[in-house]
């Protein structure tokens, strides 16, 4: 796979619009982050976060620590919803062979990237958030923004 996690594929996967299910997915999420104070619109305050967050869990004792998938869930979410908020890409499902999954997706660029797997990696790997900046930073200049959109 291509740095960042992207996926630019002469032939993408099946992709589908998303249902209210996974809109109110996406929401719960966001409501999560938001909650603490960062604003999704921000990526160095997305990127605090992460990093807040897997550090705090880094030090805990591999044996005690809890599961962290709401938290790399709501990362990968606010990644996600912050390029869909100042790019071209646009939410989207996918199905692997193992799970749907949720994808941002520029199909005149077939470009595809999934956020919380993203997100997920570099969690996993102990690594810092300065993947997210970088990611924006990449696909911003990938995809520029057709105008502002966000959360209704």
């Amino acid at each position: 796979m291509p740095l960042f996690g992207n996926r630019s594929r002469s032939a993408l996967p099946p992709l589908a619009e998303l249902v209210e299910q996974e809109r109110e997915w996406i929401d719960a999420h966001l409501d999560l982050v938001e909650g603490t104070g960062t604003d999704v619109a921000d990526a160095d305050q997305v990127r605090g976060l992460y990093e807040h967050w897997a550090g705090r869990w880094k030090r805990i004792n591999p044996p005690e620590r809890s599961d962290p998938r709401t938290r790399i869930n709501a990362l990968g979410v606010a990644l996600g919803e912050h390029l869909v908020r100042c790019t071209s890409l646009e939410w989207r499902i996918t199905t692997d062979e193992y799970r749907p999954e949720l994808v941002v997706i520029n199909p005149r660029s077939r470009t595809m990237l999934s956020p919380v797997q993203l997100v997920e990696q570099n969690w996993l790997a102990e690594k810092p958030g300065t993947f997210i900046t970088e990611v924006v930073e990449v696909e911003r200049a990938r995809n520029p923004a057709k105008g502002r959109r966000g959360r209704p």
